[in-house]
């Protein structure tokens, strides 16, 4: 895909630098123009210190269409990589290599260390959702286990296929779905229908019964957007281990969101906009959602690593 944005190259990552609104006119744009598949993640401080010990996770992030800052830690390490790389160029030793171009163009790219803004995956998600609902758009989620449980007035669920204990009656049924797709749901999220398949009870072991459902379901539904919510790096690795499927069923958009439907659904609470403007989304996160502290630990080793390595060499 030839790219008509900036990237910023961090990690070994190459983020999406421009703007929000930017990224939604590229997508609006693949929606209609492009006859492939593009994969989207989200990679956060906490994801970059994952992908240290995960050469498949970080291959992954690696690959991916566009690679969103989501996270005041990347737009940092971005700030104090240009403060590092500016002292270097007064010294006369920055030179730049074959994976930096100081925002010249590199395999069709535009590609340095600035980012313009945080891009929330939340908010992308909610944005697509829209932008479905007004394209006409089939969405399908993958994942999400527990989202059946959530009652409130924004959304319900609703089974799609037979009756099957411990999942919820089903009303609409899907066109060209057989009986068989009987673990498939559909939410209604302000008024928008979103397909949505749990997948598996343990990602990590699928069973043989629950892979042929969620290929079989993607090979009829079709979706023209697919959101993965199994968490990383379950998800990202699953977004490119079915590749073929996904290409092959003309899907247009797959989407790494992990726990965004939680959110939006309200079975968690979100985080105040001041909040997260002043950065402490992951503080609220803690103080809501007490048994992150061990994940948060890798805040830390994010801090250490962006002040003692030059990130754009890692």
């Amino acid at each position: 895909m030839k790219k008509t944005y900036k990237t910023a190259h961090l990690f070994g990552i190459d983020f999406f630098g421009n703007s929000k609104d930017h990224l939604l006119k590229e997508l609006a744009s693949l929606t209609v123009n492009s006859s492939k598949t593009s994969y989207i993640v989200t990679p956060n401080p906490e994801q970059i210190i994952q992908s240290r010990g995960d050469d498949d996770f970080l291959e992954c992030l690696q690959r991916a269409d566009f690679a969103l800052p989501d996270g005041v830690g990347i737009l940092l390490a971005a700030k104090i990589q240009r403060y590092k790389d500016a002292k270097r160029q007064k010294k006369g030793s920055l030179h730049y290599g074959p994976s930096y171009s100081a925002g010249k163009r590199d395999d069709n790219a535009k590609r340095g260390t600035y980012i313009e803004e945080r891009i929330s995956g939340r908010e992308v998600v909610v944005d697509l959702l829209g932008m479905a609902q007004e394209k006409g758009l089939k969405v399908l989620v993958v994942g999400g286990r527990g989202l059946a449980q959530v009652e409130s007035q924004k959304f319900k669920v609703e089974r799609v296929g037979l009756k099957r204990k411990g999942f919820l009656d089903g009303v609409y049924p899907v066109q060209g779905y057989g009986a068989r797709n009987d673990t498939t749901k559909r939410i209604t999220y302000n008024a928008k229908r979103i397909n949505w398949l749990e997948g598996y009870r343990d990602v990590q072991n699928p069973t043989k019964q629950e892979e042929q459902e969620v290929v079989q379901t993607i090979k009829e539904l079709r979706p023209d957007i697919v959101f993965v919510a199994f968490g990383a790096p379950a998800q990202e690795k699953w977004m490119f281990s079915h590749s073929s499927l996904l290409e092959e069923s003309k899907v247009k958009i797959v989407m790494a969101v992990g726990g965004s439907f939680d959110y939006i659904l309200g079975k968690v609470p979100q985080t105040p906009d001041w909040i997260a403007r002043a950065g402490f989304e992951w503080l609220f996160r803690l103080v809501t959602q007490p048994w992150r502290w061990r994940r948060q630990l890798r805040l830390v080793q994010f801090v250490w690593l962006v002040l003692t390595q030059r990130a754009r060499e890692s």
